[in-house]
């Protein structure tokens, strides 16, 4: 028999790490966790619960996009008091006049017209019987909070994206999705009562901060049950039915035109989330991390009687377990003592240190701690080029891909119909999408798409705007591409981080897709108020410097991913490459490494 690798060796009278009997009895071969998902497959344990957090997605659509049909642009105009008259203004260049909704004109007593600000308004409600806009009378002065209501969501969106990974990680998925979506199921419900527009927005705020909490924690429980071979399935359409949610947004708001009940309406379905609670489980590999390893055994065993399949002996998975939790605490403890090591060096000499109290100096230590792990995706030409690049790429995807969906009535489109055709773009961008990205890979795809975004936008801003249908179906070409940049440019970034900095380059460039989302809103409504085209220049020559950004990216289809930020600089890759696999080092290094 071959020796016992060093990395095994064990004493005898505990598990052989990597083996799934002890040392003095013969050795079976080392398991991993994938394969015990593999052994499971996809079964009654795990196909409902991917499908029930799958379903948890359309129902957040109405509540991103709620601003378009609870809080439009809607015509107003003032009721002006006994004695006052209204004020007549002339459209600029043009000898056309319209009424001022804002001010209106009096007669003082001594002859003089005095301009007073308008008070009450009425609103023109044959498109929506009650709105946001209407009922706290969002216009003139007010008019920014209209605005608001739509982007206070996605404020929160930028919150809680920067704090999703910490409590999934910490607390676990199981529990963190139950409170998040308990939490966002009852605010949604709740602001169909909520009396006031301040505490409307609070709420709002908070289903944003809910949002990305559900949504990292189910996709992340998701993967983490799912066997390898069906992760390229389930990972790009396990946010489908968010494309069908924004299609049946405008559904639900076609027929029903006060905003509360729309509201409430909207917000019955995520009820139907939460029986399948009772059949999820926690995440046997976070389980295995923390070093649960009764409970991840508990459920592990209770995954192999649902899906009625044999599980290894029981001695293979608790080596395992070992090996996953004990390599789990070796990489955070390194981690850890990396980060703390560069901050010490930079917070701390010795005259310093001793004019700085503990407490202080844990402080500062901590603090420099966090720029320092930040800092890294600056310090080097090629990391530096990759994030700011991946930055600029995602805050066009926040501005572009909600700006369209937002910029309906701007367009002139009918509201309902142009938002069910932008989910049923969504929809057919994320199949196009799966098929292509394996075939073409990732540059091609998200160049080709976020140009063609560009073009069509371009096109869309400068055609005659009586012609409806054509700025319309130009927009809904734009809303396709954009969407397939979406799922593209996600997956490019994974790929294009090294580990060592993968969840912090993913993370800034979330937050950089939000500010451009919270962007988009303010966007869509000032700019399209002097213009309207103006909205759709800006989303396409914002999508064509887009293009240009991700033309310089490597191809990363095939190629096996990048450790180290080091590595990232030492690499060589041959120009022109369409495959990521042409990937090769000096061979310099390569010699170097080979005599160390």
């Amino acid at each position: 028999m071959s020796p016992v690798p060093e990395r095994s060796r064990r004493d005898s009278k505990t598990l052989t790490v990597g083996y799934g009997t002890t040392s003095d009895q013969h050795l079976e071969p080392v398991i991993t966790f994938d394969e015990v998902l593999e052994k499971l497959g996809m079964g009654r344990w795990n196909l409902p619960v991917i499908l029930g957090l799958s379903f948890w997605t359309m129902n957040m659509s109405p509540h991103v996009l709620g601003g378009v049909f609870m809080a439009p642009n809607i015509d107003v105009t003032c009721q002006v008091p006994e004695g006052g008259f209204p004020k007549v203004l002339q459209q600029e260049g043009t000898n056309q006049t319209r009424l001022d909704h804002c001010v209106y004109v009096e007669e003082m007593q001594s002859g003089s017209m005095v301009d007073r600000p308008c008070e009450l308004w009425a609103f023109d409600n044959s498109t929506f019987h009650s709105t946001v806009t209407s009922e706290f009378q969002l216009v003139c002065d007010s008019r920014a909070w209209r605005t608001t209501f739509q982007s206070i969501y996605t404020v929160g969106l930028l919150f809680g994206s920067s704090v999703n990974g910490f409590f999934c990680d910490r607390y676990g998925r199981k529990t963190m999705l139950i409170i998040s979506t308990v939490m966002y199921c009852l605010l949604a419900l709740g602001i169909s009562w909520l009396p006031d527009l301040s505490t409307i927005l609070i709420a709002r705020f908070i289903l944003g901060i809910m949002h990305p909490i559900t949504n990292h924690c189910g996709h992340t429980l998701a993967m983490e049950i799912t066997p390898k071979r069906h992760r390229r399935i389930v990972g790009p359409l396990y946010f489908l039915p968010w494309s069908v949610g924004v299609a049946a947004w405008g559904g639900f708001a076609y027929f029903i035109r006060d905003w509360r009940w729309l509201q409430l309406v909207s917000s019955l379905p995520t009820l139907l989330y939460f029986p399948s609670l009772w059949v999820t489980d926690e995440s046997p590999r976070w389980l295995m991390v923390r070093g649960h390893h009764d409970r991840a055994l508990q459920v592990l065993e209770k995954a192999a009687r649902w899906n009625n399949v044999q599980l290894p002996p029981r001695d293979q998975l608790l080596a395992m377990m070992e090996d996953i939790s004990s390599e789990a605490a070796r990489v955070s403890g390194e981690a850890t003592a990396r980060v703390s090591g560069e901050a010490t060096t930079r917070v701390s000499g010795e005259a310093t240190a001793k004019r700085r109290t503990p407490g202080r100096q844990t402080w500062l230590t901590k603090l420099s701690g966090v720029t320092t792990s930040f800092t890294i995706l600056f310090r080097t030409r090629r990391m530096r080029r990759t994030t700011l690049g991946m930055y600029g790429c995602h805050l066009v995807l926040g501005l572009a891909f909600y700006g369209i969906s937002l910029s309906g009535q701007t367009l002139g489109a009918d509201l309902f119909s142009f938002m069910a055709l932008a989910g049923a773009a969504e929809v057919l961008a994320k199949f196009l999408a799966a098929v292509s990205i394996e075939r073409f890979g990732r540059k091609i795809i998200s160049t080709v798409s976020f140009s063609t975004t560009g073009v069509a936008m371009l096109a869309a801003a400068f055609v005659p705007a009586d012609l409806v249908w054509l700025v319309t179906t130009l927009s809904l070409a734009g809303k396709l591409t954009i969407s397939m940049c979406y799922t593209t440019v996600f997956l490019m970034t994974s790929e294009l981080f090294p580990t060592e900095v993968r969840t912090r380059g993913l993370g800034t460039s979330t937050v950089m897709a939000q500010i451009g989302s919270i962007s988009a809103a303010y966007l869509v409504d000032y700019l399209g108020k002097l213009a309207s085209w103006a909205p759709s220049a800006v989303f396409g020559v914002t999508s064509l410097l887009a293009a240009g950004i991700t033309r310089s990216f490597r191809e990363t289809r095939g190629a096996a991913l990048i450790d180290t930020v080091s590595a990232l600089e030492t690499q060589v890759f041959k120009p022109h490459a369409l495959d990521a696999s042409a990937l090769k080092t000096h061979a310099a290094d390569t010699q170097v490494q080979t005599e160390e």
